[in-house]
């Protein structure tokens, strides 16, 4: 009866040991990897006309410390900052964000070129730097844009031009559909190149 005992206990021990083993296997990654994105627009403009050698260098993006991370971003009104969990940057939203720009520009500028990787100064004719204050959507889905920009010639303290833009739209909120709420933040940044290209269009020398 002892010897059985014993027995019965040690089965029970290792059945328990094996459903303990079973608990710790790693869960199931849920995470979903973001990105923005440059669906064609109506990229009707003013263009360059006649510049098909200019070449725009745009330099890298500034956004605000808050969204320097790989985790988006979601705004919780004026005064808080949420970040997914189970929501990240497919690529650093810097980058994202100046990649996005960079093909609106150039579609808009055609037949100047907007060059927006590495480059020298001795390789572009302007240069083109984006400083943004808000690049972000909130639970809601409300879709804010806003930035400053300026042009000057490369390694010259001389801007050409100024300008800040604003760009707000309605999405859907990021927990309920992210891609879409990506969508929308890429949508916003579209047309906030397009409208900085505008301007730039009217200000750099034929």
């Amino acid at each position: 009866m002892k010897r059985s005992w014993l027995w019965t206990s040690l089965l029970l021990t290792l059945t328990w040991a094996g459903t303990g083993c079973l608990g710790l296997k790693p869960a199931r990654d849920t995470t979903r990897h973001l990105l923005l994105s440059a669906p064609a627009t109506d990229g009707s403009g003013p263009g360059l006309a006649g510049r098909p050698d200019l070449v725009v260098g745009l330099a890298p993006v500034g956004l605000p410390a808050y969204l320097d991370t790989p985790w988006v971003a979601v705004r919780q009104g004026d005064n808080e900052i949420r970040y997914s969990t189970t929501h990240r940057w497919g690529e650093r939203l810097d980058q994202g964000v100046r990649r996005v720009l960079a093909v609106h520009l150039g579609r808009r500028l055609a037949p100047a070129r907007i060059e927006a990787r590495s480059w020298t100064p001795d390789a572009v004719a302007w240069e083109l730097s984006v400083e943004f204050q808000h690049c972000e959507v909130s639970a809601d889905g409300q879709v804010r844009v806003e930035g400053a920009w300026q042009i000057n010639r490369p390694l010259s303290v001389e801007v050409l031009q100024r300008g800040m833009h604003r760009v707000e739209a309605q999405g859907p909120p990021p927990e309920q559909d992210p891609t879409g709420a990506a969508a929308a933040l890429s949508a916003a940044l579209a047309a906030f190149a397009l409208q900085m290209a505008d301007a730039l269009a009217a200000v750099i020398p034929p």
